[in-house]
């Protein structure tokens, strides 16, 4: 339910909506939607939020919390009105910042994301989940290295940094361009100090060693995976180009070429499991030459990058 004449908005409230408006507009155009699957547990929540605001419709606790509830259900028009209208009850609410950023950054208007969370941040910035979220409207600004700056951050702040942290700060350096692939793999090294048989941050160590042709640091890594998972089709294709990168170039485009034809399969595990760059497996499967094979790898994680 939209509720757009149940606010009194001042300039602030204005702006924000506005601004909010012509994000949803421009990602509406472009295909996405901002309508999500249904989840009960959210709409009884939502539900009882209604009930509390009946009772007390200046409680801003709880038309934060309902604004939060209708962004995770994709009701993102209905989640900046319970903002706006926090803001005007009080603006200064210590959290007020950081959920505006949040919805922003879930429409895609990323300058305004960056700008709530850098505001949250001067509020507190002992909260590593900020830093986080600042992140990532960062790479969506296309500031790289200051996303990673931030992801470190969040890391720093954590008792216990989850592997999302490590990824995400990877791959923000990755983003940044072939130069910062030193940081990259510095910091899948220290994920997996921490995390040491952490499957996604053991894939990333291949692919970054893969891609600056260091086949015996990758080597190392697939060592440190089970036998089970490298029979998965992604680590198939791992263990391809490393073959190629060794020279063995007979088996590599044999392994390229069984991936190809799996992947053209509907019914394969290829097809289900894996999203493979069929173009490359077609070249590779008839010309594995080294650089090229490294090349990919690096597209591959170029992909991953921007869909950070």
């Amino acid at each position: 339910s939209i509720r757009l004449t149940l606010f009194r908005p001042n300039t602030r409230s204005h702006s924000v909506l506005s601004n909010f408006r012509c994000a949803l507009l421009l990602v509406s155009m472009a295909g996405w939607t901002a309508t999500a699957f249904a989840h009960p547990d959210i709409i009884a929540q939502i539900q009882q939020a209604d009930r509390q605001l009946e009772e007390n419709p200046a409680n801003v606790g709880v038309l934060l919390k309902r604004g939060e509830l209708y962004r995770r259900h994709g009701e993102f028009e209905a989640a900046a009105s319970d903002l706006v209208e926090a803001r005007d009850l009080r603006p200064s609410h210590p959290l007020l910042n950081f959920y505006e950023g949040r919805l922003a950054l879930d429409t895609h208007d990323f300058k305004t994301a960056n700008q709530s969370f850098s505001q949250q941040i001067e509020i507190d910035s002992n909260q590593r989940s900020t830093w986080y979220w600042r992140g990532k409207s960062r790479l969506g600004l296309q500031r790289y290295l200051a996303a990673a700056e931030d992801f470190r951050q969040a890391i720093e702040l954590s008792p216990r940094p989850t592997p999302e942290l490590y990824r995400s700060l990877t791959l923000a350096y990755v983003a940044a361009g072939k130069d910062q692939l030193p940081g990259a793999t510095a910091a899948v090294a220290e994920g997996l100090n921490h995390l040491p048989r952490e499957i996604n941050l053991l894939g990333l160590g291949v692919d970054l060693s893969l891609s600056l042709l260091d086949s015996k640091r990758a080597l190392a890594y697939l060592s440190r995976v089970p036998q089970k998972i490298q029979e998965l089709p992604q680590w198939q294709f791992r263990r391809a180009v490393w073959w190629c990168l060794e020279g063995q170039l007979d088996d590599a485009g044999k392994a390229f070429s069984r991936l190809l034809d799996s992947a053209e399969d509907s019914h394969s595990i290829v097809s289900r499991t894996w999203n493979p760059p069929t173009d490359s497996l077609r070249e590779l499967s008839t010309s594995p030459v080294p650089g090229r094979c490294s090349d990919v790898v690096w597209e591959s994680l170029l992909r991953q990058a921007m869909n950070l």
